[in-house]
């Protein structure tokens, strides 16, 4: 399970989940978005995406990082998950690239899976 650092923050060695990006800021309550390992932090300056709190169950949110262009996918699938993050390790993030062809793959609620317009495949974000 990945702890967080003296300040309160998961780096991304720790959380980086099948292409995810983010990683959550526990202590403050908010998902702060970190790319790079410990040894090169910086090439992307922190961001927050969103308040724990303002997550809901199975609500995907979208977000741009750490490229401009490139979607990522942050969402609290609601139970524990291996390398969830936050208060119940229930948050997760990924590129909402697919890993086959590179298409935009969109968090389906109902099923809480991620789904490739491409070529039908789903993906379980657990």
């Amino acid at each position: 399970m990945a702890e967080a650092d003296e300040r309160g923050i998961i780096t991304r060695r720790q959380a980086l989940v099948a292409g995810g990006v983010a990683a959550a800021g526990t202590a403050a309550g908010v998902i702060i978005a970190v790319s790079g390992d410990d040894d090169d932090e910086g090439e992307f300056p922190r961001q927050t995406i969103a308040k724990v709190s303002d997550l809901r169950p199975n609500e995907p949110m979208t977000f741009e990082y750490p490229l401009q262009g490139q979607s990522s996918v942050l969402v609290d699938l609601g139970d524990e998950v291996p390398g969830g993050v936050g208060d119940n390790n229930s948050i997760v993030a990924y590129s909402a690239l697919c890993q086959h062809m590179g298409c935009e793959v969109a968090f389906v609620s109902e099923g809480g899976y991620m789904l490739c317009p491409c070529h039908q495949s789903k993906y379980d974000p657990a």
